[in-house]
């Protein structure tokens, strides 16, 4: 069966792929592949998780794009392209762009599953510190896959991590926390001092 994905898609969850991990599974991009021509595209470091859900039935396969073609593809600037799953005994992923066509054979290996770190439900009242670039992606990642309103928010689970979601663009992320020492109320206390003196 032949996909065709939206290269905005794969841009945006590209954001969270890692590079040169020693995982080296997390180094590409997961599509879970539904036989409704629906998808699900995944990327992660570890630390913080973009999806972008667009499947129409249950994922009936799925297979790991390795990083450096999914920069190939994003470099193309074309709006969409079209993937296929060729069977063998090493899997080939046959990727075709506006300017032809590319195989590449898929990252071997099991992808996290991340549904283990979405949250059934949520819970807004703890608090937690972020990486900066880590919400400053989340923001490229709606400007990309163009959300209008900025509908999009972020709920803090502790140190579960925090949870994104943008309806809008069916765009999904998890961020896992900082580790930090909070700092002793009475230091807090002279830090706010200085400020108000």
């Amino acid at each position: 069966m032949i996909y065709t994905i939206s290269t905005n898609d794969l841009k945006a969850v590209s954001l969270a792929m890692a590079d040169k991990d020693i995982r080296y599974y997390l180094n590409g991009v997961l599509f879970e592949l539904d036989n409704a021509e629906g998808y699900r595209l995944v990327g992660t470091d570890g630390h913080r998780l973009h999806i972008v859900c667009k499947r129409k039935a249950q994922a009936a396969d799925s297979v790991i794009m390795p990083r450096d073609t999914v920069v190939h593809i994003i470099k193309q600037k074309t709006q969409a392209f079209e993937l296929e799953i060729i069977p063998g005994a090493t899997r080939q992923i046959k990727i075709r762009t506006g300017g032809g066509f590319i195989t590449v054979p898929e990252v071997q290996g099991k992808y996290p599953d991340c549904r283990r770190v979405m949250p059934k439900q949520l819970n807004p009242i703890e608090t937690a510190h972020y990486q900066p670039e880590y919400l400053l992606d989340l923001a490229k990642a709606q400007k990309i896959l163009g959300t209008k309103n900025q509908n999009g928010y972020l709920a803090q689970q502790g140190t579960n991590g925090g949870v994104y979601v943008d309806n809008e663009k069916s765009f999904y992320a998890v961020i896992m926390p900082m580790r930090h020492n909070a700092p002793e109320s009475a230091d807090f206390e002279r830090g706010l001092a200085k400020v108000q003196s």
